[in-house]
């Protein structure tokens, strides 16, 4: 395998490695373990975040056009659309495979050949997720919710193709705000 992530072909509709054809998927090993998860988290929130969130904008915007800095304004723009989008949008459910050659996370493959390693985050009622560690330091680490599923069978299984990173003990730090501020 080349040294890039693998995208499947077809952009339109997901591949769902679930009601896959045999004869159609790229030949990626032993399927090994499966479950869907959500795109991204559609946060519950209620009138006053809306409220201090449009205070901070504003100030924001305020401070921004005061100072002469229309770029900063801009971008402030741009990631309250962002949000709004977001917010109207519905999260696709993802399939996640780990197979013998790699992870497929939705429409992407991983290559074990591409990552330098995983960590496991399980703070129940807080973080389940299992991040996968990318050999350029550009990248940030991919996080992918387990839900309901046993993290130890995750572990044993990568254990099998990648080393473990005993030394991260938290999620990064985007997860921890965007969690935390629901964004």
């Amino acid at each position: 395998m080349e040294n890039e992530d693998i995208n499947l072909p077809n952009t339109d509709e997901e591949f769902d490695p679930m009601n896959e054809d045999e004869a159609t998927r790229p030949d990626w090993g032993e399927k090994l373990m499966e479950w869907k998860v959500k795109e991204f988290v559609k946060h519950d929130r209620n009138g006053g975040w809306y409220v201090v969130t449009g205070i901070i904008v504003a100030l924001i915007l305020v401070y921004s056009f005061v100072v002469g800095n229309f770029l900063f304004a801009l971008m402030t723009i741009l990631t309250v659309f962002i949000i709004f989008i977001y917010e109207v949008k519905e999260p696709r459910s993802l399939s996640v495979v780990i197979w013998e050659d790699g992870v497929q996370f939705g429409s992407k493959f991983y290559d074990y050949d591409n990552l330098d390693g995983f960590y496991l985050i399980y703070k129940p009622d807080v973080v389940k997720k299992v991040y996968l560690e990318f050999h350029s330091g550009w990248r940030q680490d991919l996080g992918i919710s387990i839900d309901d599923q046993n993290p130890v069978e995750i572990r044993d299984i990568l254990l099998e193709y990648l080393p473990e990173n005993l030394d991260k003990e938290d999620e990064s730090l985007s997860d921890t705000m965007g969690r935390v501020f629901k964004i």
